[in-house]
């Protein structure tokens, strides 16, 4: 811009202005772009090896001061103690955690193990699934399974409902257990009429005290849906069923909440209610309820690490099929119980007014398993044809001493009354408590068949190995 001259920095106002001044720049001494002869090659060739020498040597320790050596930070072997200390950390503080002895003696069983013919890529957790049924898969980051490109859920949720909108949260083919699926849905989801629940859940208890001997009834409901609220209206229309001992809890109910709306169930649906609008009669269940479902206990999603592992290492199915089942597990005395466990009260009761889970469609959860598994008469809410389809898996129900009809009303609303209604009959007569023993005792022995004889692993490796080929 200014030739050759060279420039003068003048501050004017706060701004910086070049001004050349009359002297011309000196020329440099050297043409910019430099070709050396073949004597200057010699000395730069020189310069360039020892510098490469010089920083070869550094790196292998030479050139280092004379005396003694700093001491090392940490050693190879602390080092390696570290890391390993960091992995175990981490798995530890993982939801599915099973001890870092267990886990590399699974891979090392696993890596013995011959691949199949299908290319099959699978999730870490599910390595144990793999060893139990004797092949091998590439680890590698999926949700559970993925055979030749096709996604399988092994993943068991009691509380899965395949509608439409999940299409976009749930990728493959479910694998789960028997669950309601949308129509659209239906080429998605491999169904089976027994659950997890059923199989590896609640085990049936040893000995049983006699009926006769047990003189209450239960109604244990937890989370709020529709037909149980409808059953907690019942029972306080019904105050005289409270004269009898019981063991009554829902701990899902409305509470009077004056400070802010309430989430409750109308027709099958949520609806915002104003606390003003919210029936008084709701306060009344305190009175009623037997104790909080969960005692003093708190879900083991919020335990200690040293604890889940407790859980993992003592139920190995859980591992393989089922690590949400851990959140069935409460802190309690500094002990994590099964809730399946706490059995004081079905030890103590000849009846269960059960409230399954889904009034929509047949599906077995550790609600329906409880009754059988501590010999315990029933009446089922739940949905249309359910104690058909129970009877279907080889239990008995009590149709000649308790009004059975409802189960073949397909009305939710009547068949929830009528159901109630037998309940609450069956409870304010006399009972022929021998042969009501000898159809509990059956159901409890079929129990502990279904159990011994299959798992709900086997049930979901039957239906992936036709996918398979070995």
């Amino acid at each position: 811009m200014f030739d050759n001259k060279v420039l003068r920095v003048i501050i004017r106002k706060g701004k910086k202005i070049w001004e050349p001044l009359d002297e011309y720049a000196p020329r440099p001494p050297v043409d910019p772009i430099f070709f050396p002869n073949d004597e200057q090659k010699i000395i730069i060739n020189c310069i360039d090896n020892f510098v490469a020498w010089y920083l070869k040597g550094k790196q292998f320790g030479r050139f280092i001061p004379k005396g003694p050596k700093p001491p090392e930070i940490f050693n190879n072997s602390q080092i390696r103690k570290i890391v390993k200390q960091e992995e175990i950390k981490r798995y530890e503080e993982s939801h599915w955690f099973i001890s870092w002895d267990i886990y590399y003696a699974n891979l090392r069983k696993f890596q013995k193990l011959p691949f199949t013919k299908s290319k099959i890529r699978g999730n870490i957790k599910l390595v144990p699934f793999a060893i139990k049924y004797g092949f091998q898969f590439e680890i590698a980051d999926v949700d559970d399974f993925v055979i030749e490109g096709q996604p399988y859920v092994l993943r068991v949720d009691s509380s899965l409902y395949l509608t439409a909108d999940m299409l976009e949260w749930i990728d493959g083919i479910v694998l789960g257990d028997g669950v309601y699926v949308h129509p659209g849905l239906q080429h998605r989801h491999i169904s089976s009429p027994v659950s997890y629940s059923l199989l590896d859940d609640t085990k049936p208890i040893r000995f049983a005290k006699k009926l006769r001997q047990r003189p209450y009834w239960i109604n244990f409901m937890s989370a709020q849906k529709y037909h149980r609220d409808r059953i907690a209206v019942l029972s306080l229309t019904h105050k005289d069923i409270f004269a009898y001992p019981n063991y009554f809890v829902y701990d899902g109910h409305p509470n009077d909440q004056p400070a802010q709306a309430v989430h409750l169930y109308q027709g099958e649906a949520w609806a915002t209610v104003a606390p003003e609008d919210i029936t008084p009669q709701w306060n009344e269940l305190e009175k009623y309820m037997h104790r909080e479902r969960t005692i003093n206990g708190k879900r083991s999603r919020h335990t200690l690490p040293v604890q889940r592992k407790q859980i993992w290492e003592q139920n190995p199915e859980y591992f393989i099929s089922c690590a949400s089942n851990v959140i069935h597990y409460i802190e309690q005395d500094s002990q994590l119980v099964n809730v399946a466990d706490i059995s004081t009260e079905y030890t103590d009761a000849y009846v269960e007014l059960v409230t399954e889970t889904s009034t929509d469609f047949f599906f077995i959860t550790e609600k329906t398993v409880k009754p059988l598994a501590f010999g315990l008469c029933f009446v089922m809410v739940s949905c249309y044809k359910f104690l058909h389809h129970l009877r279907r898996l080889g239990f008995k129900t009590f149709d000649s001493y308790i009004d059975e009809s409802y189960d073949l009303v397909k009305d939710n609303d009547k068949r929830i009354d009528m159901a109630f209604k037998a309940f609450k009959q069956f409870v304010l007569s006399d009972k022929d408590f021998d042969a009501l023993q000898k159809i509990c005792d059956y159901n409890r022995k079929h129990l502990k068949y279904l159990q011994d004889t299959y798992t709900f692993s086997d049930r979901q490796w039957k239906k992936l190995s036709r996918v398979i080929d070995f």
